[in-house]
This record gives structure tokens, sequence and C-alpha cells, in this order.
């Protein structure tokens, strides 16, 4: 709070009591309008003497109060000291004038109360309600009300409420007025002793005072800073010239740096010679009231010169008469120097004026009779000007802007009459046409066809005004292009058809180059035809077709073709188009620009430039157009690329969701198992194939370890393969397990899997049906095996035992030839038939060994299966015994089969006698035949086909076989028989035939339930043959069989011994070969006549016997061919492949067979001779 006094008002402090009685009669005195004028005047005079003055004596009544004087008169009594006549405090008079006043309140504080009492004018002045305030505010509400800065001081409580004495203070405080401002309050309270709970004060509004105070304050800073700032000398002089005050900035410029040593110094002093008297002049014009002013030099203190521009006024005092002299110097060196230079460089600058590459131009405002301008008068111009204008500067001067220019805008005078008239400067740009006819308003930035000036005007004095200025037209064709090149980036970013960007790009060509007709087109054919893409031309220019020959307009094609612009300044000029130059007019052309674009070698595109007047095309406006040309091709090639771009993106997603549907119905659709495995080996997915093959839904298995379902002897396996996958250096790997199905089999499942990103990715095919076949196939395999092996070892023993039989057969007939007298014949007899039953026994095995490795000689024919059953039945029932039930059940819809009878029969009792040893104890046997099902079906080889087949069926109620057993049924010489009961070849003699007939063979069995074994063979195409139509009779066409030529080739020695024997004894003559060569040579001598070729079928060497037959024939036609074999081991030799006049006989065979087989053939075949 800003106190007057820091401590309470002492009514002991004269200087206290005078104040207040000062304010007393100021107050009484009626001179001021309010308490604010007293307050203001007392602390006026406090500021002023130190000490309050009092009041002059009051004038009389009847003049209007004057204000206080802050001085004292003389005459009137110091402040402190009685006045001549006491004041009358008491008097009705003073009251009401305390009581009128507006800015003085009483107020009351009951500090008992805490509370503030009021007259009606202090609460006007806070805006309180006046009978509140009569009551009492309470203190806090005062408080509030205070600046928060002013209430420690507020609510200080004098000490004299705890001495009991009489005490005054005095304090200023602000507190918030009616209308919401701080007021600033000057409170001056007295405390009694006789009631110290109360406190009597007047308060009065010191607000306007103290704002004054404010703005004085301000005031006076400002001019200080102002009078701080000034670089000019300023100084104050008294009447004699002495020096008393020197400012900053004049301290700076005179280089003084202790103003203490020249105070009171003679200004004068500062001068000498001329100046000095100059000087002496000014002063005393400023003491006469008057203003002086000089110009000199005067050293500063450091003693450089310097020149002066000096003014001095003076200073009055409040009469009016000067007191002071004010002396402001201004340091105007530089200012002499440079007119010094200017002077010193006239003809210098004449000079250079002459030379300025600038044009220059003084003219003079000429105005109407209202005095506004409406011209201007040329009064100066340099050559430059004449020359960049193209005027004669010589001819210009006296001459007016509208003479010269007479298409002239207003805005150019007026614009020279602001210059003039505000002296201010301009910059300005103007176009005056070519012709300098016209100058009238032209759009910028476009700065065709004008000649553009830049210049800046700057007033001279008078009317007049000085202009210099530069032709800038190259400037601004320059900037325009370049703007141009910047904005056709704007301009086409947004586009996307290539016509539109071409169009825009010819715009702004046009409208760059002031060019009526600009295009861009494709070029087709071999470069001399175009179709125009997209153009511009200015309105009312015709249209021109879209295609053109180019040839048609003149002979430039191959310019262009080479890459090289074909630039016509005028049509009919030109030597290229002066006879074309009809045609182009016809399209408005005159002058153009054609400019070819090159891709790799090739013109590929032509933009175009199009002038109906002649035009001379610039290198600049050239080089414009194929930045313009250029950036709009790269502009269109990249909108068409990214056209592709796009197309291909969509190709592409297309393709991707395509590749999604293909790999979502592949996971719905496909019939292998797919799965995924989280980290913790639980499956996360399943497809619908997990359902269809092992018969669990996606809810029975996801979410489960995937071991869960392996069988148990594999879930250790199946999770270490798991595990080894989540190795990132693992590569995908397969493994095999048991499934366990819904229905608790299993399924053989062979895995692809491989991990990533923490998941492992499963696709599992079911294989069990596939590793069915392949156990099937390597049965087959061994079985074949051992049948290859078997096959040759029945070969050999067959050329063995043909051997032992026929040599066995002639020793009894030599024998039988010995008289009956000879004792030792009849022994003889009996060794020789124990030798060839054993010799049959073995020939019958080595039968059987042949039937299962499929290579025994069949000869198939049609056949009845049903009837051969009939035929069989006695048989079997005599074979089987009485304590088997024999069941025959016939399809009778069948049809004939192809097999060779005889075999059929061989299985069908070999079937029998097992199905009999399988049922020790007796059953039921069932014979059946009846048609397999069309449905592809797997025997017991591997082997499938969707043929029809008859199945020959025999079931038996024995003992049944297991299934490791039953894998085996067919092996060679497997069995399950006592030593002694069975050889083991039964099945393997049906396995082989059957196959060899290109049937199948099936075995089901249930141990103590009974098995079934059957055949499928193949139907024949033909009707089944009886037994009479088989036997092969002739007797009608025999003839004479002595005597004949044969040839037998065999590799076996003792066979062709035997068989010569024997074709000797039956007359014949017979010639042998080892070989096929031997036989070829024999066979091609034409002296040798054969009527019979018996051969082997096997035969050492390049060529069997069967082709040596072939070639036999080749050479003697219709030469009958016995075909002797033990089995057709690189043939296929059956009854099918047999051609008329040839034959087959197996080894081994009696040798009366092997004779009535040569007479049979001979007889019914004609003598050869050697002509053949």
């Amino acid at each position: 709070m800003d106190q007057i006094s820091p401590t309470p008002l002492d009514a002991s402090n004269p200087l206290d009591d005078d104040l207040a009685r000062f304010i007393a009669d100021e107050i009484a005195s009626g001179r001021h309008a309010s308490a604010r004028d007293v307050i203001s005047h007392a602390l006026r005079a406090l500021r002023d003497n130190g000490q309050p003055a009092p009041a002059p004596t009051p004038p009389a009544r009847t003049q209007p109060p004057r204000a206080a004087s802050s001085r004292v008169p003389s005459g009137q009594a110091p402040f402190g000291q009685p006045p001549s006549s006491p004041a009358p405090w008491h008097s009705a008079e003073h009251f009401a004038v305390l009581r009128d006043s507006d800015a003085i309140g009483f107020f009351t504080r009951d500090t008992a109360r805490d509370v503030i009492e009021g007259d009606a004018r202090y609460a006007a002045l806070l805006g309180i309600d006046a009978d509140a305030m009569a009551r009492g505010i309470p203190l806090a509400d005062m408080v509030a009300r205070v600046h928060p800065d002013d209430r420690a001081d507020y609510l200080q409580v004098p000490e004299s409420h705890t001495r009991g004495e009489t005490r005054r203070y005095l304090r200023q405080f602000r507190i918030m007025g009616r209308d919401g401002h701080m007021l600033h309050l000057l409170a001056r309270g007295t405390t009694q002793a006789s009631d110290p709970t109360r406190n009597l004060g007047v308060v009065v509004d010191m607000t306007d005072l103290k704002v004054a105070e404010t703005a004085l304050a301000a005031s006076e800073e400002l001019n200080r800073r102002i009078f701080e700032s000034s670089a000019d000398c300023i100084k104050i002089l008294d009447l004699d010239g002495r020096l008393l005050f020197m400012s900053e900035g004049g301290r700076t410029a005179m280089e003084i740096e202790d103003f203490s040593r020249v105070r009171n110094c003679p200004w004068l002093d500062f001068w000498n010679g001329p100046q000095r008297a100059a000087a002496s002049r000014a002063l005393d014009a400023a003491r006469q009231g008057g203003t002086g002013r000089f110009q000199g030099a005067a050293p500063t203190a450091k003693g450089n010169a310097r020149t002066w521009d000096v003014v001095v006024t003076p200073i009055r005092g409040a009469d009016g008469r000067p007191e002071r002299v004010l002396a402001v110097s201004r340091d105007i060196t530089r200012l002499r120097r440079a007119e010094r230079a200017l002077a010193d460089t006239e003809t210098h600058w004449r000079s250079l004026f002459m030379s300025l590459q600038e044009g220059f131009m003084i003219g003079e405002l000429i105005r109407d009779e209202h005095g506004r301008a409406c011209d201007w008068r040329y009064v100066e111009a340099n050559p430059a000007f004449g020359r960049l204008l193209g005027f004669p500067s010589e001819d210009v001067i006296g001459r007016t802007v509208k003479s010269l220019l007479p298409g002239i805008q207003d805005a150019w005078i007026e614009e020279m009459a602001t210059v003039v008239e505000t002296g201010h400067h301009a910059t300005f740009l103007r176009p005056i046409m070519r012709d300098a006819a016209r100058a009238w308003p032209i759009p910028w930035p476009n700065p065709e066809p004008a000649r553009w000036y830049e210049g800046h005007a700057l007033p001279t004095g008078g009317d007049r005004f000085a202009v210099l200025f530069l032709e800038i037209t190259d400037r601004l064709r320059t900037e325009s292009r370049q703007n141009a090149l910047l904005g056709l980036a704007d301009r086409l970013r947004d586009l996307e058809d290539p016509a539109a960007i071409a169009r825009e790009a010819s715009m702004v060509i046009a409208e760059t180059l002031q060019v009526a007709h600009v295009g861009y087109a494709d070029v087709q054919g071999a470069g001399d035809r175009i179709v125009i893409t997209a153009d511009w031309s200015e309105p009312g220019r015709p249209d021109i077709p879209r295609q053109h020959a180019l040839r048609n307009y003149g002979s430039y094609v191959e310019d262009l073709v080479r890459g090289r612009n074909a630039v016509v300044h005028d049509t009919l000029a030109d030597a290229r188009t002066a006879d074309m130059a009809p045609n182009l007019a016809a399209i408005a052309v005159r002058a153009f620009v054609n400019m070819p674009l090159m891709e790799d070698g090739r013109f590929v595109a032509l933009l175009f430039m199009n002038a109906a007047e002649p035009r001379h095309w610039t290198e600049q406006e050239i080089s414009f157009a194929a930045s313009v040309a250029w950036r709009m091709r790269a502009t269109i090639e990249r909108r068409r690329a990214e056209a592709r771009i796009r197309e291909l993106a969509t190709v592409l997603e297309r393709a991707v969701a395509e590749r999604t549907r293909e790999r979502d119905s592949m996971w719905r659709l496909s019939g292998d198992l797919m799965g995924v495995l989280d980290e913790d080996r639980r499956l996360t997915a399943v497809n619908d194939a997990w359902t269809r093959t092992l018969g669990w839904s996606a809810a029975e298995v996801v979410g489960y370890d995937a071991t869960h379902i392996v069988h148990p002897d594999q879930a250790d396996t199946t999770a270490q393969a798991i595990a080894a996958l989540r190795d990132p250096t693992t590569p995908a790997s397969g493994f095999e397990n048991r499934i366990r199905t819904r229905d608790g089999s299993y399924r053989i499942i062979a895995w692809h899997a491989a991990a990533e990103g923490g998941r492992t990715f499963l696709i599992g095919r079911d294989v069990t049906t596939q590793r069915a076949t392949e156990d099937a196939l390597r049965q087959a395999q061994k079985m074949e095996a051992v049948g290859q092996l078997t096959g040759g070892l029945a070969h050999d023993f067959n050329n063995l035992l043909t051997g032992i039989t026929a040599g066995l057969e002639l020793l009894r007939r030599k024998i039988e030839r010995i008289p009956a007298s000879e004792p030792s014949a009849s022994g003889l007899l009996r060794y020789v038939d124990a030798a060839h039953g054993a010799a049959l026994r073995a020939a019958s095995l080595t039968h059987r060994l042949l039937a299962f490795s499929r290579r025994q000689t069949l000869d198939p024919k049609p056949v009845d299966l049903n009837r051969l059953i009939d035929g069989m039945e006695d048989l079997i029932r005599r074979t089987i015994g009485p304590t088997i039930t024999l069941d025959v059940r016939r399809d009778e819809t069948l049809g004939p089969i192809l097999a060779d009878a005889h075999q059929v029969e061989n299985a069908l009792l070999n079937l029998c006698i097992n199905a009999r040893d399988a049922m020790a104890d007796g059953g039921r046997m069932t014979i059946s035949t009846t048609l397999r099902p069309q449905a592809t079906g797997t025997d017991t080889a591997g082997e499938t086909s969707s043929s029809r087949y008859a199945r020959l069926s025999v079931t038996d109620t024995g003992t049944g076989m297991a299934p490791d057993i039953m894998a085996r049924a067919f092996d060679p010489f497997f069995t399950t028989k006592p030593i002694g009961r069975g050889t083991g070849l039964g099945l393997s003699m049906v396995y082989g035939f059957a196959h060899q007939s290109g049937g199948h063979t099936a075995i089901t069995s249930t141990p103590g339930i009974g098995s079934t074994v059957s055949i499928d063979l193949p139907f024949s195409d033909g009707a089944a043959t009886s037994d009479a139509e088989a036997v092969e009779t002739s007797i009608s066409s025999r003839t004479d069989a002595d005597g004949r030529q044969i040839l037998l080739v065999d590799d076996e020695p003792t066979i062709r011994m035997l068989a010569h024997d024997i074709a000797e004894d039956a007359g014949h003559t017979i010639r042998t070969a080892a070989d096929a060569d031997a036989a070829t040579a024999l066979l091609g001598d034409p002296a040798i006549a054969i009527d019979l070729l018996i051969t082997d079928v096997g035969l050492p060497g390049g060529m069997n016997g069967r082709q040596l037959a072939d070639h036999a024939r080749t050479l003697r036609p219709n030469l009958p061919v016995l075909f002797i074999t033990g089995y057709a081991e690189h043939t296929v030799l059956t009854a099918n492949d047999l051609r008329p006049g040839m034959y087959l006989l197996t080894k081994p065979f009696p040798i009366q067979t092997l004779a009535d087989k040569i007479e049979d053939i001979l007889k019914s075949a004609p003598r050869a001779d050697t002509t053949a």
C-alpha cells in the first residue's frame, strides 16, 4: 500500500498537524471544486517546497474561486506557523463544503464489532448501499475489496489501542469501487483514548491524481528516451552562453567522455574564425527570442574535423521571456563530402547519363484547369530511352506522352502524379505494343506480343519526376515459360486419359507462346500418316480432319523420320511447302513447327504448332515446346504404364482371389487330410477329409494333442517326428503312422509336414489300401521269382525227362523183341517199367511247377464251365468221400469261358482235394459258379480289372486259415499238411494257371469257420466246343506218309538222337540241327526236300522256334511245323497263336505220341520236292 507516512500521524508532530490543518484550510477556503483538488494542491506543495504551503488569503466573496498557487505569496505565514487569524474550522460553511464534496467520505471503524461504518458519500464511492454502510459493513467484506498487496496495512490496528492514547494515522490503499475499477483512497484516522475501540476518519478519492501522475511520468519517460535516442548534439546554455547540459547523442558526436570537464564552458569557444562569428550571431538571435541558424566546421574533443548544421532557439520562462538557450547541432560532414563529390563528378554524371544501358527520362506533369494531371512532357531523355522504345531520343524532348503513345492509359499518368504529389517512389511494370501505336491492357503473365518494361519512378521537385527503366521482355518470356513448365505438372497431375493430357499440354504451349493451334498426334505406317490424339485451337478457327497424310503438306517427312524438327516460318517462301501451300491454307496454316518424338530411334508421335500468319519461330520457343512435349509424352506413357499396372494388379488380385478360392476348395475338397498344429502340438484346424477318411468331426479333434488318435505303439515316434520339424534348419519331411478311426479301426496315413512361424502344417494321405496292394505286389513278385526259378528247372527237367522216358520206351521195345525163352527179359522189363513210372511221376511234378510259374503250354478254347463241373461231379464225390456233403451251385446265365479245359479240370480237382483235407471230420463242400461283380476288384496278386469274369469257387467248412497262413497259401512248396501228404504245389498250380489264362485268384478264410478259394476266368467271345469237335481227324485227306523228309531242330542232343531213331523206325529220313542258324541253312538249300519241320520253341542264339517257323514259311510256304516244348520261354505260344499247319507237343511225351503226331501231320500234308 502506498503510504504518505510510513507511521501513523502523530498529533505531536508539527508537520502532520500542519498538513491536516492545511487540508482543512483549503477545504474551508471554498476555492476548490472537489476534495481531489485539495489533495492535489497539497501534494504539489509538498513536492515543490518540502512542506505544504497555506493558500493565499481568500478573495472577495464576489469573485469566483481560483486555483491555489504552489508558491507562498508574500505576507502569507509559512507552512507550519499559525495564520494571522485562526480559520473558523467549525463554521457551517466549512461543513457544507465537506458535505457537498463527492470525493470525501467519513468513516468509523468499530474494532469491537469488526465493522466499518460510513456516510452516504463513502458508500457511493464504493458502490455500497448507504443504509448498509450506515449500519456497518463487516471488516472481512471490506478487506475482500482491498487490493491484495494493501490488505496487511489496511488491517493494522494503531498501537494507541493498547496504550490508551489519542493517535492519528494517514494511509493510502487501493479498493474496488462502484464501477468495478480500483480506487486510490487516502484515509485520515484518529483513535480516542476515551474509546479505543472506535476510530474516526475521513477518506479522500485520489484516483484522478494517481492517473495523472502516472501519465505524467510516462510522458516524461517518453521525452527522456526520445531525447537520449537523438544522434544530434543537443545543448542547453544559460543566457550568457555557458554550457549547462549536453545530450548523450551530443557527447558521442563531440567525442566527449567526461561532460563535467566542459560544463559551464563558453559555447562560443568551440568555434573558430568565421564560424565563431556565425555562432555568436545565432546566440544573440536566441537571446532576443528569435532563431539563429548557421553551418560551420568545429572539431570534436579528440580533434576530428566535423561540419555542423546548428539551430539556436530560446527556452522561455513563465513570463514568456528567454530563460535558457537550446542549441541543436547536426553532423553534416558526410553530406558535405557527398555534395562536394557530386559537384566534382557532374561531368562524369552527365557522361554516365548518356552511356546508361537503362533508359532514363525526366518528365513534367501537365495539369488541366482543375489542377489534375492529364499528361506529361518529356524534359530530358538519354540515348537508351530511345533505343529501348524505338524512338530517337532527340525527337522525344518536348513531346507529350499521349502524342508519343496515343493509346496510353490514364493510370500511367495518375501513377506519376502520385509520385510527384506524395513524394514516394514507385516501381512499375508496363507493356507497350511493338508498333508503339497501342498501349492497352494486356493479360499478365503473357508477354506476347508487347514489349515489357520495368522501371522506378521518383520525384525530383515541383511537378517533375524521373524514371529509370529496362526492357525485360526476354526475361518475362523466360520466366513465363519456366512458370508454365512448373505449372504443367500440377495441371497434368490428376489427368488419366491420354487425350486429356495431350489437350492440356497443347493448351499450355498455345497460351504461353500465343500459338493459334497446337496438338499431339500418334504416328502410323512408315511415319507419313498421323492421327491427332488431342489438340487446342483459338476460338473461331476451323476444325481440321483427325487423320492426315503428311506428304500432302510438304516434302519434310524424311526429316521427321530422322528425328529432325520441321520448322517453316512461311509456307509460301519455304521450298518444302511452297507447292503444297494451298493444302496448308485450307486448314488455316501459314507457318508451323512439326516436332517428332522418337523412342528407340523410331518416329512414334508428333507435336505440331500452327500459325495462320507467317511467324518466325525462335529457338527458345522450339525448346520450350520440346520440353512440354517430352513431359507430355512421359506423362502419357506413365499413365498408360500405370493403367497397365492397375490392370495387372486387377488380374493379380483376381488370380490371388482365384488361388485363394482354389486353395480353399483344395482344403475343403481334398481327399488328403490337412491340418495345422500349434506349438503345443494341438490341432488348430482340420479339413473335411478327416471326417470322410477317419470319421472324426472337426470339433472332436481340434484343440486336442495330435497324438491322442495315433496308435499307442507309434505315439512316441510321432511326437518325436513333429518336434524335429520345429528346428528351422530341418527340411519338410514325411512319416507314416496308424491313426484310429471313429469306429475303432486304424488307417495307415502317410504324412508330409513342415514347420513355419511356430505352426506345423500337415498333409496326410490314406495309404492303407496302397500298402496292402504293395504287400500283395511284393508277394506276387516273390512268387514270380520263385516261378521263374521253378519254371526254369521244370523246363530243363522236361528236356531230361523226355530223353529218359523216350529212352526207356525204346529200351522196352528192344527188350520186348527178345524171345520169351530168355529168362532175363521179364526181369529187365520190371526194371524198365519201374524207371519209366518214376520218370512219369517226375514229369507230373514238373507239369505242376510249370503251371505255377505260368509257363505251361495251354490250349485255351471256349469252355462251358457248368458242363465241365457236371462231367467231374462223380469223380469229385468219389474223391472227397462220404463224410463230406457236396453242394453244386450253378449260374445258368454264364456264357463260355476261354481256358484250357484240361487245366480247369485239374485246378478244380486240386481245390476240392485241399477242401477235403481241411475237413478231416467231415463237413460241407460247395462248388459254385457266379458272375464276378462289375466293380473293380483286387486279387491276391495285386492286379486290378473291371472286365467281366466267371468265378469258380470252392468253399469248405473246415478249419480255416489264419491271416499269416492265408498270405502264403499260393507259395510253392508251402503246405500245412503232414510230411508225405502234400507237395505244396496244388494251390501254386491253380494260381499260375489262372493268371496265365488272364484271370485271378482270391482267398477268404476265417479260422474255425472255413475257407473259400475262387478262380476268375475271362469269358470267351465264341461258343463252347464239344469233345467230338475238338478231335482233330482228317482221315479222308490223309495220304501215304512213308519216306518223308523231316528237319528236327533241338538244342538237346539226346532228343535229337531219339527223334532220329523214331523217325527212321517209321521209315522217314530226318535231318537234325542244334540251333536256328543251322536249320536256316538247310531250309534255304533248294536241293533239300523237307516235308515237316520239328523244332523246340526255346532255341539258343538270336532266333527262337516260333521265329524259325515263320522264317521257314517264307522260304517254304505251307511247310507243316510241329513245336515241341517244355514251355514257351520267350514267346506266348498257345493254340490261338498257331497258324494252319502248325502243331504243338509238350515235353515230356511218349515216343509213340511223337510217332503218331508225325504220322498224322504227314498224312495230311503234301509231299515236298526239291524245287520248293
